[in-house]
């Protein structure tokens, strides 16, 4: 019942872009699946999207908390994993 919401979610914090002039003042753009999503939830475009976002929080939080001492996934991670298999 997820899985719309969850692509939704993917999509939107892959999507985000914010343009940079300091190399060469010329234009270039940063951004992509960077996990920003959660700073984001204000947007008009990202309504509705908080509920999806706590359910990978919570999934990334116990993945984290079973891999103690090791390597922690990066909420941006989550979010992509998240949406790839919401298509799955």
């Amino acid at each position: 019942a997820m899985a719309g919401s969850l692509l939704r979610l993917a999509f939107h914090d892959a999507a985000t872009r914010e343009e940079r002039t300091e190399r060469n003042n010329a234009g270039y753009f940063t951004g992509g699946p960077n996990g920003s999503i959660q700073y984001e939830l204000l947007w008009n475009e990202n309504r509705g999207i908080s509920r999806p976002l706590e359910v990978v929080q919570k999934i990334q939080y116990q993945v984290n908390e079973d891999l103690k001492n090791h390597y922690k996934l990066s909420l941006a991670d989550c979010i992509a994993s998240a949406g790839a298999q919401a298509v799955q």
